[in-house]
């Protein structure tokens, strides 16, 4: 027997972040059907009888958290303000948009620690300049 498991999933700013939960939810072993919701800010889970339990799918959460919070918080917050800024505008207004918020990043230090750190097999020192 399936049964349904729903919980609050706080903090996702766009698109990318539900799909990236949703991904790794729904490869669970047991589990049915993830779906997240951005604006309600919740995941509902359909689990069969072998399916994982709530602790295992805030575990899973938890993961996908901690890789997102890797990525350089300056570009992180470039993508939100693109997103927050663009996402009533039509899309050639928002890549337009995006150009000039792109060429700020790639020019501070961390667009250079980023590439560095990976090819140094380590784990990026950011700085937020």
């Amino acid at each position: 027997m399936n049964s349904r498991l729903a919980f609050r999933v706080e903090g996702m700013t766009c698109a990318s972040c539900v799909a990236r939960v949703e991904r790794v939810l729904n490869k669970l072993p047991g589990v049915e059907e993830a779906t997240v919701n951005l604006a309600a800010e919740k995941a509902s889970v359909i689990v069969d009888e072998s399916g994982p339990g709530a602790g295992a799918l805030f575990e899973a959460v938890e993961r996908v958290a901690d890789d997102i919070k890797l990525c350089a918080p300056l570009a992180v917050q470039a993508i939100k303000q693109i997103v927050y800024t663009g996402r009533n505008l039509p899309v050639e207004y928002s890549q337009k948009l995006s150009g000039p918020i792109s060429q700020r990043i790639s020019t501070t230090e961390d667009s250079i620690e980023g590439p560095k750190a990976f090819s140094e097999k380590r784990k990026p020192q950011w700085k937020m300049k």
